[in-house]
């Protein structure tokens, strides 16, 4: 589902990517507190999501944005 789908990826309110099926993107934060967000983008309905992350120095973590089956978007914690 949302195949045809593109995402506007957000990090502290700046638009740091637009990502369609199978896109990845690296984003490179300093040690702290930031709020990541996705808002959809083209033909596709669906509300926004945003997370708030720590980010600790040294350690890398990983995220996902995901569509639900309502067609709203999710930011969640990943393994791969």
């Amino acid at each position: 589902m949302g195949s045809a789908c593109a995402e506007k990826i957000y990090v502290d309110s700046q638009e740091v990517a637009e990502l369609r099926t199978s896109q990845r993107v690296s984003v490179y934060l300093p040690p702290g507190e930031h709020i990541a967000g996705v808002q959809p983008t083209s033909i596709c309905a669906g509300g926004s999501a945003a997370l708030s992350i720590n980010v600790v120095a040294g350690r890398r973590q990983v995220y996902r944005v995901a569509r639900q089956q309502s067609g709203d978007l999710k930011i969640e914690p990943s393994a791969f």
